[in-house]
């Protein structure tokens, strides 16, 4: 007669659901989850209590400061949305080039502006209405007639217009540097066609469409030469390499 046999098995205790590992990581999880809730959000060492502004000359500390508190949608410096802040500064301000909005921790808000340079006064043909105008061709800051590039144009514009291509801007600036020791002051434009007005009541017509630099270069030997007639009306530099004087007393 066979035998049969059977195996034995024993069972394994069963772990009480505490003493898992998984339960004790996740026990952390939740608190730590907790403690940062509690951190971000009402903690009081990390709610903002300082916001300092800095880089500002031309706009109103105290402006900037009001649309700063104004944007603030919550009081942890953690939560502080710092896109909003500089999206309402540049909407706010023209003359701002930039924004940057940093924590400074625990509790202080750094915003640091960077504003426009004026490289030139735009004006319009009046010159009663009068923009400084930065590197990019941009309006941003009325203003009067200053110690700069004058320059004036045909048509209407406005605050926060761009009303020039910025190489063109650049190459009237440049020329600018190079003449004004003539006594040119206003930079009219109309279209490609430039008329340069100096304080001795002559001009100086010059074109886009050729580089002003060489205009220059044909300007500065007529002058070099020294044959400016007492009642010169103008010198027209347009045409590559030769320049045209006309005198008052001369046919149209």
């Amino acid at each position: 007669m066979k035998k049969s046999y059977k195996k034995s098995y024993r069972r394994k205790p069963k772990i009480p659901f505490y003493k898992k590992s998984f339960f004790w990581k996740l026990l952390a999880f939740v608190v730590l989850f907790f403690v940062l809730i509690y951190v971000t959000v009402f903690c009081e060492f990390f709610w903002i209590k300082n916001i300092n502004i800095s880089g500002n000359e031309l706009v109103d500390q105290k402006r900037v400061l009001d649309v700063v508190n104004n944007s603030i949608n919550a009081k942890s410096i953690f939560l502080v949305n710092r896109v909003i802040i500089k999206d309402n500064i540049l909407n706010e301000f023209p003359e701002v080039y930039s924004v940057n909005v940093r924590r400074d921790f625990p509790g202080t808000l750094v915003v640091n502006v960077m504003e426009r340079n004026a490289i030139a006064t735009w004006c319009d043909s009046s010159l009663e209405s009068c923009f400084l105008i930065d590197k990019d061709g941009f309006l941003f800051k009325k203003t009067e007639p200053k110690n700069m590039v004058l320059i004036s144009s045909n048509g209407s514009f406005n605050l926060e217009d761009t009303v020039i291509d910025p190489e063109k801007l650049s190459e009237l600036n440049n020329l600018w540097q190079e003449i004004k020791d003539v006594g040119v002051y206003w930079f009219e434009i109309n279209g490609s066609e430039i008329v340069a007005h100096t304080f001795d009541n002559w001009d100086i017509k010059l074109t886009f469409n050729n580089l002003l630099s060489s205009q220059a270069r044909v300007l500065r030997i007529i002058l070099e030469e020294g044959i400016i007639e007492e009642d010169l009306e103008y010198i027209d530099v347009r045409f590559e390499n030769r320049a045209y004087l006309k005198s008052s007393t001369q046919g149209s």
